[in-house]
């Protein structure tokens, strides 16, 4: 019997470009850069398809079409990380703004500081052409920066709630908020992630409460205007003041609309300001019907003391006529 034909060896140039072309692959899709360079990425698609499929049938053709698809995707992480980088640092620097303006540097200092840290690092690899590392310490910046800022926003929403003494209307977020806000203080050292989880889980439930309160608040408020537009209607304010009684109206509008958008202190102000328009519209409105009134009842009385002058003056001319007849 023959011997069997010795099994073909792989071609090592052939494997090197399979292995850096699935490497790359993976690369460019770990970073999303296959949405972000749809077209790019379709067209290393296609050649890396055809490397499969040449595979182990064509070699020649299997090492063109990974040679090809290796092009490809180097051409997408090239321009890709670019613009990750530049965008990495502009988020960084974004949240960090956001985390001083919200009192992160009295609040959450420790983490403004290693995002600071993390942000340097990152700028150093950008200036030395490591896009990778200054991505992976941009990421981290922005996580330093993110805990800082929710941390930094969460005592500053508590310290609204309790000097307005909004904490009663939902007690039982009010004290999870605050445990969770510890909680996150505490992760912090050895569980980032679950450090920003907590004080994000804090951070939207003093936002609950703080809402409930407003509402709570606002409703109070405007019930308040509502009482003062009441006292202007039934005088008939818009008829004898038009143009105050609009301006009074429109204060009120505004406010109603600003409490839909949940800009609650514009709102306060506007139904405080349209309170103070719609007393002065009624108080505008009486005087002038005070007036009215008073013009009226001083024409009756003429109208009265004209009619009797001229009842006695019928009756003198009658007497005077009966006397003549006699």
């Amino acid at each position: 019997t023959p011997s069997p034909e010795p099994s073909k060896a792989p071609d090592a140039e052939l494997t090197e470009n399979q292995a850096k072309a699935q490497e790359l692959r993976k690369k460019v899709i770990d970073y999303g850069l296959n949405e972000r360079m749809r077209e790019e990425f379709l067209k290393a698609e296609e050649s890396y398809s055809k490397g499969a499929e040449a595979y182990g049938k064509d070699d020649t053709a299997a090492k063109a079409a990974y040679a090809d698809a290796i092009t490809g995707y180097q051409f997408i992480l090239e321009a890709g990380l670019s613009s990750l980088v530049d965008e990495g640092r502009a988020k960084a620097g974004q949240m960090r703004e956001a985390a001083r303006l919200r009192g992160a540097e009295t609040q959450s200092p420790e983490a403004l500081a290693s995002g600071d840290a993390y942000a340097t690092d990152g700028q150093a690899k950008q200036a030395a052409g490591d896009k990778e590392g200054a991505i992976a310490a941009y990421r981290s910046a922005l996580m330093e920066f993110d805990i800082a800022y929710t941390l930094a926003r969460s005592v500053q929403v508590k310290t609204e709630i309790d000097e307005r003494g909004y904490a009663s209307s939902d007690s039982g977020n009010y004290e999870l908020a605050g445990q969770k806000l510890d909680e996150a203080r505490s992760r912090y050292a050895d569980d980032r992630k679950g450090s920003l989880d907590s004080g994000q889980e804090a951070l939207l439930r003093f936002n609950i409460v703080l809402k409930k309160g407003w509402e709570s608040a606002l409703g109070e408020r405007r019930s308040l205007t509502d009482v003062e537009k009441q006292k202007a209607d039934e005088i008939k304010s818009e008829r004898a003041t038009p143009m105050e009684y609009q301006a009074a109206k429109s204060a009120y509008d505004e406010a109603m609309l600003l409490e839909g958008r949940e800009q609650y202190s514009e709102a306060e102000a506007k139904y405080a300001e349209s309170t103070q328009l719609f007393q002065e519209v009624y108080v505008k409105a009486k005087e002038k019907l005070e007036r009215a009134t008073t013009s009226l009842d001083s024409l009756k009385a003429r109208q009265d003391a004209s009619r009797q002058k001229a009842v006695e003056g019928d009756s003198k001319v009658n007497k005077s006529s009966q006397g003549g007849a006699q």
